[in-house]
């Protein structure tokens, strides 16, 4: 609870908001409740000294100079039930009648509004009496300040325990989440309450476990495999390093234990270059965005394999347009198509073919994309594989992940080509797939040329 009552906390924020509305609300209303009561007692003194104006009009002769004492008294008593008071003023600002009620009228004391005609060469005025209302009025506004003042701490004190019970759920997320173990536990959050705001954080929440607890035992696995992946070649260059130095060889043997050292090496560097590789495409930066001719880099790094092409016997059906021209990061581009054909040369079947063709996406793929607008198409490697291919899935995208260890062996990779390809597809906002097709298997890549998805990627 030290939280909620802090004065950072959405508690006291939420709370400290909601009593100054609601105060500002109630003096608005204290305020607009005295200026409309006394609008209404100002309306009805017009009215009152109006009516009272007319009587005194019709019932008193106002033409003679000659005060009417009997006269006076008589419409002062009438006009008295409407707390409407009679006065004569003389020329010189004299009370003649009553000399001793009003004083000077034109201090208007105690009178609020006043009403005068000629009275000979006197004046004769009315006035409303209107002390008693103002007094009335005050009460009521006092009465208003302090309904208002208790209303506001109510007010205050409701909204202080409502926030306390809305929020009541999340402080309860929050120890459960403490509570866990760690990543790799299997625990899951339950919902402390069943409001739809917060069984969807739950959810939400939830969904982010799962995926830091599946990406944590990927690097795990990852950081394992690296560790042998490392291991094997070095235990293979010191072993054959430690076998030289056994005893006395002939320089023909010596020459032996060099080269197969050397090859360890290269093996090495290759794992840590492409090591660094990966972990770079992890921690993406800005790479300039260049025009990129696909058809060029695939004819291109088809070169690079052409001998192993030839020693496989292998068959090319290449089905590319003349001209491809993608917006891209080049060096992305590059090593992403060769990756993707240095696997389908691998493991193609011996004499058997390889197919690199464009196909445009379907309006269906496209809306399902989010990428009505663009017309680029797909890039797809197929290479013929006559055995079973059902064991094939995403998740030969992980780092060192291989197929059987036979046919790893023969082809040597160290299961880091795929997982390269799906980091640069993913640095990009590109989509790429691996799944059997027809008599061998085809990775899809799907590539995504409007500015905003490059801009994200590279």
């Amino acid at each position: 609870m030290e939280s909620f009552v802090s004065t950072n906390s959405i508690r006291t924020r939420l709370t400290i908001s909601f009593t100054f509305i609601v105060a500002l609300l109630m003096l608005i209303a204290t305020f607009g409740l005295t200026r409309f009561q006394t609008q209404i007692a100002k309306d009805r003194a017009r009215d009152l000294l109006d009516s009272g104006m007319a009587r005194i009009q019709q019932e008193l002769s106002t033409n003679t100079d000659k005060i009417d004492i009997a006269a006076l008294e008589e419409q002062s008593k009438d006009i008295r039930t409407d707390h409407l008071e009679l006065q004569v003023v003389s020329p010189e600002g004299k009370s003649l009648y009553p000399s001793s009620l009003f004083g000077d009228i034109r201090n208007d004391i105690g009178i609020y509004q006043t009403k005068s005609i000629p009275y000979g060469k006197n004046t004769l005025v009315i006035g409303y009496w209107y002390k008693p209302h103002t007094a009335a009025m005050a009460g009521t506004f006092l009465y208003m300040l302090l309904l208002s003042a208790f209303v506001t701490v109510c007010a205050s004190i409701g909204a202080w325990h409502l926030v306390g019970r809305t929020l009541a759920p999340i402080e309860k997320l929050a120890k459960q989440t403490e509570a866990i173990s760690g990543l790799h536990a299997a625990n899951e959050l339950a919902a402390p309450s069943q409001d739809a705001e917060i069984v969807s954080l739950v959810g939400t929440l939830n969904g982010l476990l799962t995926r830091i607890r599946r990406e944590t035992a990927s690097k795990g696995r990852f950081y394992a495999a690296a560790s042998h992946e490392l291991r094997t070649p070095l235990q293979a260059l010191t072993g054959h390093l430690e076998l030289a130095l056994t005893r006395e060889r002939t320089k023909e043997e010596y020459r032996e234990v060099v080269i197969e050292a050397n090859g360890q090496a290269q093996r090495l560097a290759r794992l840590v270059k492409e090591l660094l590789f990966l972990n770079q495409l992890e921690n993406p930066h800005r790479l300039q965005l260049e025009s990129v001719d696909m058809t060029e880099v695939v004819e291109r790094n088809l070169s690079y394999f052409e001998n192993e092409i030839a020693l496989r016997k292998l068959s090319l059906k290449i089905d590319l347009p003349g001209e491809w021209s993608l917006i891209a990061p080049r060096v992305h581009v590059e090593t992403l198509v060769r990756n993707l054909i240095e696997n389908a040369v691998k493991y193609a079947d011996f004499g058997k073919e390889i197919s690199i063709s464009q196909s445009p996406l379907s309006a269906v793929e496209k809306a399902f994309q989010g990428d009505t607008e663009s017309h680029t198409p797909r890039l797809i490697v197929h290479n013929s594989f006559s055995e079973d291919a059902t064991w094939v899935s995403d998740q030969l995208f992980e780092p060192f992940q291989r197929l059987e260890e036979s046919r790893n062996s023969a082809t040597g990779g160290n299961g880091l080509g795929l997982a390269i390809c799906k980091a640069i597809a993913d640095s990009n906002g590109w989509k790429i797939s691996l799944q059997p097709s027809g008599d061998g298997v085809s990775a899809t890549l799907d590539f995504c040329t409007n500015e905003n998805e490059n801009e994200k990627g590279s």
